[in-house]
């Protein structure tokens, strides 16, 4: 009965341990934050970024991903939107 002692204890220690992960998730999901707050962390590392931008070193997946994003907006495919504008957006719900 030793030995089922301690497979007891040692699966208990598991879930313990798997209870322990899904409460801090469900505490994490409640941390969520509101739209307006995102969009003005994702602007703060935006503005820092964009000051040094040649620190990044940039795959050629991302170039090529840009050259082709450059080439919608000079097709009329796509538009380029003002930043503050996709702010207010978002914000707005």
């Amino acid at each position: 009965f030793a030995g089922r002692s301690h497979a007891r204890s040692k699966w208990s220690w598991v879930i313990g341990d798997v209870l322990q992960k899904i409460i801090a998730l469900s505490q994490f999901r409640r941390r969520i934050l509101p739209a307006a707050e995102k969009v003005r962390i994702m602007a703060a590392i935006w503005e820092d970024r964009h000051y040094h931008y040649e620190e990044a070193p940039i795959s050629q997946d991302v170039i090529d991903l840009l050259k082709e994003r450059q080439e919608w907006v000079n097709s009329g495919e796509a538009r380029l939107l003002d930043w503050d504008q996709v702010k207010f957006a978002i914000a707005r719900g």
